[in-house]
């Protein structure tokens, strides 16, 4: 598939935020509309948060510990409830906020004084042949339409060499007249030069994610008083041919054929716990000094230095899933059309779209991307645009690997390492326990305590640990040995040392964790069941109502089986690979070897609690006990005990019932039918995902990211998958004492990569280039009615690697850089 045919378009201005084009290079946002006469772009900087850094520890969390314990262990699971969600829960986090805006007025008229006067008018702009079109093979927007016998054209990208916003607007006869200012959303002043014009202000001290129940709900402090964020944003006219002026508001280009705008942002974060400089004007000399490096290089130096970069990571993987059966569409007709027109080039688009947008808000050195990766309007945003760590943050991620991006993961891996930091004294303060412990949320200072309002996502201290999965996928993809020694290897050490001390054994002599939660997810209580309760059954509303007969803590949820034994299992394998040896390492095989075993429910369900429980919302959104399967690897196809099939079961159960099919409860489904090797239903799923995305494929209304980088990440599952080999071999050993000799066992297992392993009939033919699999490997292949027609591989280590394809199965050894040419039974050819 040609790079003409990735690209994102629409024949209209943009109306509602989710249908904005968005630019990034992971420290600058800008969000696109396309307007005329009016552009008003969104800036955006990664590090603008509200708030600071603060205890936010409730001291009688630990205080009423043992008594929630012992009421879950008695049974009494409605009463450990109350007792969480009324004595131990804390606070919520601080909200990610918007920056600034860039305002272009255009061409509404020769006399200045009335731009500003007619920009409230409507109907006095008309124009024809509009097109606004986001290249993502470029990572370029360009805007195009007519107006009164001239062509006008708007191009922008955010440069990562440069850190700038550039926009370079034409018109094809001296047409061109507009006015630039700036603002923003937040407390701010503003300032004009002769070419140029910034704000500056202050974040507020405090934004509740839930204004509405909370007056104020946006707090500022008197400004010597606080230590919130300060930030900054300049433009400046590098370039024209026009006449420039300006008055005590705006600046003004009149009849020029062409100009070029750079723009920048910063703010005064320098750190969590560094102190920071309170003098905005620092920040606006920053901000002049890189534009005046900017004007320096000029546009096309700009734009080709920008291209060069981003195709540097863009360029690695190329895919074709057959001709654009909608390519003439636009983006939004596309989604609509996906519901009905099955169209495979369509999916290689949302692959490439997913990378694209990786690579625009994450990049090494800048913060994580959060539920709306850097793009957010709103002062008061949807669940505070925060990182929310049951699902939503890690999901932004899972593609990362794969698709052959591991440098835009490191931010992930950046916000797991200062999290562990900061989550010692949550461990310490709320758990009298050692390690660390990160809740259900966290933000841009780290916070690490438990989230307010009701146990049923709260209550999770195992946020962390699922974040830690991208520490050791980050190994596993790399095998880069000094990353497992200094960075992963500490943070899951701590990791497993907090969940030895916080599982306490039952009267069954099994390590059980309590309380314990399924995230989001409510249960009837032991003796009642949907069918008693028909008005409080929840289809798909994870919302279910605190009722008496109701519940949501208990004890070793499947999740939390899952993720504390993948904690020690990659811990001991850590250990092992690195040669380290610890008395913890005892604990963690005694731990694994009574840790509550996973169960299988009277429906042929895999449980999500320990106990059989009718859920209130049995078309729940959140597939918390299916996490062995995906993310995790634990559950597959061969796995023991029945609990493949178990959860088959449960996906289907959940699927009956209402289980959304669209944003992110939709991409999870695709992964999860991927790892089962259901091509079909995981490519049914395809077809409903478009339902609730935007043209930029933001979810509508709350905007969350989550949706198309999840999508992403399970189209990637049924192209590719390599979830066996050494560096998750104790997968298959419980613990380490079951093996003579850990590391010659673990160094003797192959590799394995699965070609194919979800790929549906009705993808005919198509080919894909550049893919990546655990163990270091870089994937080829090509398919055809379903039969695959030749693969290259290529190893960055030694080792011994098996590969599958749908008829034919191989293993050999390799060498590191040795490229390994196969044929359609995978023998080896020339």
């Amino acid at each position: 598939m040609s790079n003409e045919q990735f690209v994102l378009w629409e024949s209209e201005p943009a109306n509602e935020f989710s249908d904005a084009h968005l630019l990034g290079n992971g420290r600058l946002g800008a969000s696109v509309m396309g307007g005329i006469p009016y552009e008003n772009i969104l800036i955006n900087h990664d590090t603008l948060w509200s708030g600071q850094e603060r205890a936010k520890l409730t001291p009688d969390t630990h205080k009423y510990l043992d008594e929630a314990r012992s009421l879950v262990l008695d049974g009494k699971y409605h009463e450990a409830t109350e007792l969480i969600n009324h004595r131990m829960l804390g606070y919520w986090s601080e909200s990610y906020l918007p920056l600034g805006y860039l305002n272009l007025t255009v061409n509404l008229g020769e006399d200045r004084r009335l731009m500003g006067q007619k920009r409230v008018l409507e109907g006095e702009f008309p124009w024809t042949g509009y097109s606004r079109q986001l290249d993502i093979a470029r990572a370029v927007e360009t805007v195009e339409y007519d107006h009164l016998g001239r062509h006008y054209t708007r191009r922008m990208f955010v440069s990562a060499p440069d850190n700038v916003i550039a926009v370079c607007m034409e018109s094809s006869d001296s047409g061109l007249t507009f006015a630039v200012s700036m603002d923003s959303p937040l407390r701010h002043e503003q300032a004009l030069s002769n070419n140029g014009a910034a704000a500056y202000g202050r974040a507020p001290d405090r934004v509740e994610p839930y204004g509405p129940k909370y007056t104020p709900y946006i707090v500022y402090k008197r400004d010597d008083e606080s230590d919130a964020l300060r930030f900054a944003t300049v433009c400046r006219v590098i370039d024209t041919d026009g006449e420039i002026a300006r008055d005590e508001m705006r600046l003004y280009v009149r009849n020029a054929n062409h100009a070029v705008i750079v723009c920048t942002a910063e703010t005064n974060f320098s750190g969590v716990g560094v102190p920071r400089d309170k003098d905005a004007s620092k920040l606006l000399s920053l901000c002049e000094k890189r534009l005046d490096a900017a004007q320096n290089k000029g546009w096309d130096t700009l734009l080709a230095d920008h291209v060069a970069e981003y195709q540097s990571y863009y360029n690695r993987v190329s895919i074709d899933l057959g001709p654009a059966l909608t390519g003439s569409m636009t983006t939004s007709a596309r989604l609509k059309a996906s519901t009905s027109i099955e169209d495979p080039a369509f999916l290689a688009l949302i692959i490439q779209y997913c990378r694209y947008l990786l690579l625009a808000f994450s990049r090494p050195g800048t913060q994580a991307g959060n539920l709306q990766g850097i793009w957010n309007p709103l002062v008061y945003p949807s669940w505070a645009c925060n990182y929310t760590t049951n699902i939503n943050v890690q999901m932004n991620y899972w593609c990362a690997e794969p698709l052959a991006l591991p440098e835009c993961h490191m931010p992930m891996i950046d916000l797991v390492r200062e999290c562990a930091a900061n989550g010692r004294d949550a461990a310490r303060e709320l758990y009298d326990a050692d390690g660390w412990v990160t809740h259900h949320n966290t933000d841009l200072w780290r916070f690490a305590a438990l989230a307010g309002e009701d146990a049923s996502w709260a209550w999770w201290p195992f946020g962390g640990f699922w974040m830690a999965q991208h520490l050791w996928t980050h190994y596993e993809f790399t095998r880069d040995e000094r990353f497992l020694r200094e960075t992963a290897y500490p943070i899951l050490k701590e990791a497993a040392r907090f969940l030895c001390g916080f599982v306490i054994m039952d009267k069954d002599g099994h390590y059980v964790t309590a309380p314990s939660t399924s995230p989001e997810n409510k249960f009837f209580v032991p003796g009642r069941s949907f069918t008693d309760c028909p008005d409080q059954v929840r289809a798909g509303n994870r919302m279910s109502p605190n009722r008496d007969d109701t519940a949501e803590v208990s004890k070793s949820s499947t999740m939390d089986i899952a993720i504390t034994r993948e904690i020690f299992r990659n811990y001991m394998t850590a250990s092992t690979l690195l040669g380290e040896d610890d008395p913890l390492l005892e604990r963690c095989a005694e731990v694994m070897k009574r840790l509550y075993p996973y169960q299988i429910g009277k429906r042929g369900q895999l449980q999500e609690w320990e106990e059989d429980f009718d859920e209130c919302t049995p078309g729940m959104s959140h597939l918390s006990h299916l996490y062995p399967v995906y993310p995790g690897g634990e559950i597959g196809p061969g796995s023991l005990g029945g609990l493949n099939n178990a959860a088959r079961v449960s996906l289907e159960r959940r699927e009956r019932h209402g289980a959304g099919g669209s944003g992110w409860p939709g991409a999870w489904r695709i992964a999860l039918w991927a790892r089962l090797r259901q091509a079909d239903k995981a490519n049914r799923l395809n077809g409903t995902m478009g339902a609730r995305l935007g043209a930029s494929l933001l979810l509508e209304k709350h905007l969350q990211i989550d949706a198309i980088m999840g999508w992403g990440a399970g189209l990637a599952e049924m192209l590719i998958q390599s979830q066996i080999g050494p560096g998750n071999a104790l997968n298959y050993v419980e613990c380490l004492d079951s093996v003579p000799d850990p590391m010659a066992w673990i160094s003797g297992i192959p590799d394995q990569i699965d070609l194919m392993p979800a790929v549906p009939e009705s993808w005919r033919q198509g080919s894909v280039s550049g893919l990546r699999a655990r163990g270091g490997y870089t994937v080829s292949y090509s398919w055809k009615d379903g039969r695959l027609e030749c693969a290259e591989i290529t190893a960055d280590k030694d080792g011994y690697v098996t590969v599958i394809a749908p008829e034919a199965k191989t293993q050999f050894k390799v060498t590191a850089g040795q490229i390994i040419c196969l044929d359609k039974k995978l023998r080896l050819r020339p």
